[in-house]
């Protein structure tokens, strides 16, 4: 089992885009959160990745204007058990 908590970085004071987080299991999605801004609470990613060889964390933020950074996102307490 894999568990974690993510969130838009409340550092992130600028950021307006919404952040969605993914986890993939060999190329499989796991898990999507809904999209998510600064001051959300965390989302809780709890899967099972029993016989997974590869998993992969991926934050996708939606509509950056160019010239503009990426919202800074926060993987927090992550655990295999």
């Amino acid at each position: 089992r894999f568990t974690q908590q993510v969130a838009v970085n409340d550092s992130a004071s600028l950021a307006r885009e919404k952040v969605s987080f993914w986890v993939y299991g060999d190329g499989k999605a796991m898990f999507a959160s809904k999209p998510m801004v600064r001051g959300d609470a965390p989302a809780q990613i709890n899967v099972e990745v029993a016989n997974v060889e590869v998993i992969e964390l991926v934050a996708v933020a939606e509509g950056i204007e160019k010239g503009r950074l990426a919202p800074v996102v926060s993987w927090v307490d992550a655990a295999l058990q």
